[in-house]
């Protein structure tokens, strides 16, 4: 077994047994006395129930079983006396932490039932992580392999990445977080303060080689595990071949991965309807198909290792899939979107007025300066999201940068040899209800549809240059155009009258 330098103790509970303990004085043979041990083993961890396949043994002895489906096991001809009981799993193992012994006391005859079990969550974190943290926080670890032989790649780097949201008086802030960690001999990863309460977005590096974004969720618990898997021979998985992509996004230019494996399949609704026309995307890389008529898909030169598909289809929640691809692999994944997409309340920010004169909206439209949407246009041409609203109504580009779809305008940026003009793309500053949102952060998400939803949209009015939106909407480090948005007041709740 490996990676036993991390020794935690197990729960031992003795439920039941034929025979009560030894009396003194009455066991001058007791070395003859044989008895059996039955029970179940528990990982609270890993598994999160009865642990499958684990090996439990009597120290001393070459006494041993395996656990079944439902984590049970029986040992026979367990001589009378203390046993020192032990149980291994190949996970638990090469998560470089194991279980501690525990010591029953087995009668002469008959049988003793036992209880075995992992530490649980917050024993571990609190083992693994001693120093003070914060109520929110988990701690994560698994183990970064060699996809292609599933060797344990040592010295491998894994990174993850989220944002907080404050609110202060110059309106909503977005500060980027990251936490880190390398992997010892066992390719075994440990890594304390990670967020339980939001999503964290993984990524690993070994050998100049990096898996794609891998999204992990603690969901509020004080423990997880997550292994990934490294491509170390795919020339498509370099680390400079991603720097290369993501240089090229920022410029937005369009390119192509250069990756080995492929991935192709269906996308089906709950009822096995098939879905053209929905959206999948590679996570992490400006790769992006639709389905055809058919609702088939393919992905080609992706780049090996872990990687995540994002898959969106109008009226379905989106679906994120993780899945380790060997180098040159060919791989068949169909995708269920398995429910609809459920209507969340928006957040609504109050802004300073309740009617559009007052926010300034229709003296500006009136003036002919910028570009304007009403509600009632929203309306008629049935727009479902926001950036359809700006790229379907104002002609805005609406790209893809490898983590999602995002609205850029063209700014020029210089001149060329022969004396002609070229431009990039920049993201626009956005306003909700006079209020800045957040600059973008790169690797977090940039939707438009997290501030407001088209049927709480009011007005949009969007200026393509700094230099045209009004004087109190622009700031000192704004170089691209302005997008600003007015929603609906809210509508007070109806008070519930007692019932008399």
């Amino acid at each position: 077994m490996i990676g036993r330098a991390l020794v935690l103790p197990f729960v031992f509970v003795a439920v039941a047994s034929d025979h009560g303990p030894e009396h003194p004085g009455t066991k001058t043979a007791s070395h003859q006395a044989v008895a059996s041990i039955s029970g179940v083993v528990y990982d609270s961890l890993v598994a999160n129930g009865p642990l499958t396949g684990a090996e439990v043994m009597v120290e001393g002895t070459d006494l041993l079983a395996l656990t079944d489906k439902a984590g049970r096991f029986r040992i026979d001809a367990v001589p009378a006396g203390k046993a020192v009981l032990r149980f291994y799993h190949l996970t638990l193992d090469s998560l470089g932490f194991g279980a501690a012994p525990a010591t029953i006391a087995v009668p002469d005859s008959g049988s003793v039932a036992v209880r075995l079990a992992t530490p649980s969550p917050s024993t571990l974190h609190s083992r693994l992580c001693p120093a003070p943290q914060s109520q929110s926080t988990g701690v994560l670890l698994g183990r970064v392999r060699d996809v292609d032989n599933n060797a344990p790649l040592p010295n491998a780097a894994v990174s993850v990445s989220w944002a907080e949201w404050n609110v202060g008086a110059g309106g909503l802030t977005r500060t980027e977080r990251r936490g880190s960690a390398i992997t010892d001999a066992n390719g075994a990863y440990i890594m304390c303060g990670v967020p339980a309460d939001v999503p964290v977005v993984a990524r690993a590096v070994a050998a100049d080689h990096v898996t794609g974004l891998v999204e992990i969720d603690l969901g509020q618990r004080p423990f997880g595990v997550k292994d990934l898997a490294v491509s170390t021979h795919d020339a498509g998985a370099m680390a400079a071949e991603l720097a290369r992509l993501d240089s090229v996004v920022s410029r937005g230019d369009s390119t192509s991965t250069t990756g080995t494996a492929r991935l192709a399949g269906t996308v089906r609704g709950p009822d096995g309807r098939l879905l053209d026309q929905a959206q999948v995307a590679l996570y992490g890389f400006p790769v992006s198909v639709r389905t055809n008529s058919d609702a088939s898909y393919a992905l080609a030169a992706m780049p090996a290792g872990s990687q995540t598909i994002e898959v969106r289809a109008v009226g379905f929640s989106p679906k994120r899939l993780t899945v380790a691809l060997r180098t040159g692999e060919r791989r068949t994944l169909d995708v269920t979107l398995d429910k609809a997409a459920q209507t969340l309340s928006s957040v609504n920010i109050v802004g300073r007025g309740t009617s559009m004169d007052r926010t300034g909206y229709e003296s500006r439209r009136k003036a002919g300066i910028g570009q304007f949407i009403t509600e009632e246009e929203i309306r008629r041409r049935g727009v479902f999201d926001t950036e359809q609203a700006l790229s379907n109504i104002l002609g805005a580009r609406v790209i893809w940068d490898g983590h999602e779809n995002v609205v850029r305008f063209t700014r020029p940026s210089g001149s060329g040899r022969s004396g002609g003009t070229f431009s990039t793309l920049c993201a626009p500053a956005y306003w909700v209800d006079g209020i800045p949102m957040p600059p973008p952060v790169p690797g977090f998400p940039e939707d438009v549809n997290t501030f407001v939803k088209p049927r709480d949209i009011r007005g949009i009015e969007v200026y393509t240059s700094p230099s045209q939106a009004p004087a109190q909407y622009r700031q000192p480090a704004m170089d691209c155009g302005v997008v600003m948005i007015w929603t609906k007041a809210q509508r007070p709740k109806e008070l519930k009258q007692p019932s008399r």
